[in-house]
């Protein structure tokens, strides 16, 4: 066995270490939990469920943020308190700060633009509370306009802003998501028992129509869904999609992985991790950089300087290859700051490796005198 055996096994248990760790899904499930379930109809989403359309086709005005009038159908978690920040539906082009959401936080019901999902910067929101009457669904109408933006629940107004909520405007790109963000950090339990998008803001009479029609027998039956641009009602076989009845072709699709719709590339940033992580991707890095350093010392083609030179290329290239494959991964974040802190310390583990060296090297020099 030679000198170089026993620290390059430890230098790969220490890749395969680093590599578990940066490609674990920490607590994420992957399982899709969704299921159709009867009494009224409905899309059940159990914590990790999710649905989606592929790139939705919408009629030149909706698309065009000319007003529009969306129907939506749930029974909420009412036990979401401890709970985080919930999506329930979301239109999405892959960037969350354009993408109109109503979402659930606590006991509130919540229609929004962008990802303010803590209210800092105190962007204009739609709101109701939601009540404590347990298998009880909600009937939302939510009118969109450009001078005005309307809350309906039950067939009454609840909330109403000056303010334009709109589709994001890349409509190349823009899908209807279920159960989740885009992203798939924000997931919701609950119950939906109808979905449509109609161009145009309805008038109220219209609504309240809609309202008087589920209440009679807890059925979603709108008017003429050949006019919708999405339109779901749940009262179809269970299957693998749940078919758009406006005939536009918006079927959503109900996979059985969940996995992002996209890579995260956009995450790549020098936002700061909490403090535990910063250590940890600083000090994880460390073994790997100084057992690098002990493998390429035991080769005398390597001095102390190409060495070290190499820990840093090696450990950058080994960092960032973790942090691209991390944009793939809903439950982990990537950014430059990790990578910067991962190399800090791979280098320190090569200084630690080099001043071991040297002081190993100066405590022999005497041992060697008094042998003469």
């Amino acid at each position: 066995m030679s000198r170089r055996t026993i620290p390059a096994i430890l230098l790969a248990i220490s890749v395969l270490g680093i590599a578990i760790a940066g490609l674990a899904g920490k607590g994420f499930v992957a399982t899709n939990d969704v299921a159709w379930v009867s009494d009224p109809p409905a899309l059940e989403f159990r914590g990790n469920g999710l649905a989606y359309t592929g790139v939705l086709l919408l009629s030149d005005s909706a698309a065009n943020n000319e007003g529009a009038t969306l129907f939506l159908v749930l029974d909420p978690d009412r036990g979401s308190s401890e709970r985080g920040f919930q999506i329930i539906v979301t239109f999405s082009s892959g960037e969350s700060k354009s993408q109109l959401a109503v979402a659930q936080w606590q006991r509130q019901l919540i229609v929004m633009n962008g990802d303010d999902y803590e209210h800092d910067e105190r962007r204009p929101r739609l709101t109701t509370e939601v009540d404590d009457d347990a298998d009880r669904f909600v009937f939302l109408a939510i009118r969109l306009g450009a001078r005005s933006s309307e809350l309906f629940v039950d067939g009454v107004r609840a909330s109403a802003l000056s303010s334009m909520f709109k589709l994001p405007p890349e409509d190349a790109k823009l899908r209807l998501i279920l159960g989740d963000s885009f992203e798939l950090r924000n997931a919701w339990s609950g119950r939906i028992a109808g979905l449509a998008l109609f161009e145009g803001q309805l008038p109220e009479a219209e609504l309240a129509r809609a309202w008087q029609h589920w209440s009679a027998d807890q059925r979603f039956s709108l008017a003429a869904p050949a006019a919708a641009s999405v339109y779901y009602d749940f009262a179809q076989p269970p299957g693998a999609e749940v078919m758009d009845l406006s005939g536009r072709g918006n079927d959503l699709l109900l996979p059985r992985i969940r996995k992002p719709l996209q890579p995260d590339l956009a995450s790549l940033s020098l936002q700061p991790s909490s403090t535990q992580d910063m250590w940890i991707n600083a000090l994880g890095f460390m073994p790997f950089g100084f057992l690098l350093a002990w493998v390429l010392g035991c080769d005398s083609r390597f001095s102390s300087g190409r060495a070290f030179l190499l820990v840093i290329v090696l450990s950058s290239l080994l960092s960032g290859a973790i942090e691209v494959s991390q944009a793939w991964l809903p439950a982990r974040t990537s950014s430059f700051l990790d990578l910067i802190l991962n190399v800090s310390g791979a280098a320190c583990g090569a200084i630690i490796h080099r001043l071991g060296v040297a002081t190993t090297n100066r405590s022999r020099i005497p041992k060697a005198r008094d042998s003469d």
